[in-house]
């Protein structure tokens, strides 16, 4: 299984938070939009449709529940067998 650092970036750092801060240059995520695409072709994958598919409790919009919906769509695509290595990217923050 591959484990993925959890990490968290905002556009927003003050200039003193870039001084007294050391930030990662780059992070590694998972793009479960293109994983969507490839697994379930023609199917719509906005978050809503996607739960409904999967039948997936989604309070729409509300961070919580979003976040939730994702993470329970992520599962069912590593139940359906979807191998998670060709979707990793990388992203590296300007500074």
């Amino acid at each position: 299984m591959t484990r993925l650092p959890v990490t968290t970036c905002s556009n927003r750092v003050s200039a003193n938070d870039r001084q007294h801060s050391k930030w990662k240059p780059s992070a590694r995520y998972l793009c479960a939009v293109q994983m969507g695409r490839q697994l379930l072709p023609g199917q719509s994958h906005k978050l809503n449709n996607l739960c409904d598919y999967y039948g997936i409790v989604l309070q729409h919009h509300q961070a919580d529940s979003d976040s939730r919906a994702c993470a329970e769509i992520l599962l069912r695509y590593r139940e359906s067998g979807a191998d998670f290595r060709p979707f990793i990217r990388n992203y590296s923050f300007a500074v």
